[in-house]
């Protein structure tokens, strides 16, 4: 499954290696800048340069066409598919060290569905020969989510105590609104759809 998708995407380990590079970088330099210990921000960084090489890197796949989006299948049933069980893994390591580097898991979900959604939506609007497809949104949104529970749960076990605080339910909370009404209306866009 694995090596189809990299088959998929040529060239898919210079781009993360670059990628790596370009994310890694400024973390080292933030990190040392406020003192922090630099491996949880590097793993954070190579985690979205992942992200980045594989869902921004041009493919041999998709429609071909820019402003077109799949609707997907209803419900759950894109998880049979192999590209969304793919999806699924995609954002958990991300979101999991977030979760552990910032201790704020609201906010960590409203960044990681922005990630995710503005993935679709570059799809969307350009010819990357990439598919915007719903089901990769919920794919992606599911595999954020997931990261979180395991974030929190590792932090729970490690100190008994959940990392929610009154400041991230407020700013959590209210980012992650505002994230999903500008994507709702970003999506409901015109554009085309392809069932």
């Amino acid at each position: 499954m694995i090596e189809t998708s990299v088959g998929a995407l040529p060239g898919l380990i210079p781009v993360f290696l670059i990628a790596s590079a370009l994310f890694g970088v400024p973390a080292f330099l933030i990190s040392k800048v406020k003192g922090w210990p630099v491996g949880l921000p590097l793993l954070l960084a190579l985690s979205l340069a992942g992200v980045f090489a594989v869902t921004m890197m041009p493919g041999i796949a998709g429609t071909g066409q820019a402003d077109s989006c799949d609707v997907g299948l209803s419900g759950l049933d894109f998880l049979a598919s192999e590209s969304a069980q793919l999806n699924v893994l995609l954002f958990v390591p991300a979101s999991f060290l977030a979760v552990l580097l910032f201790r704020r898991p609201l906010l960590t979900l409203a960044a990681i569905l922005a990630l995710a959604c503005g993935n679709e939506l570059v799809q969307r609007w350009t010819t990357l020969g990439r598919s915007c497809s719903y089901d990769d949104v919920k794919a992606n949104a599911l595999s954020g989510i997931l990261g979180i529970l395991l974030g929190c749960l590792y932090l729970w076990g490690r100190r008994r105590q959940l990392p929610f605080t009154r400041k991230d339910a407020v700013w959590g909370t209210g980012a992650t609104v505002a994230v999903t009404v500008a994507v709702a209306v970003l999506f409901q866009s015109p554009s085309s759809s392809v069932n």
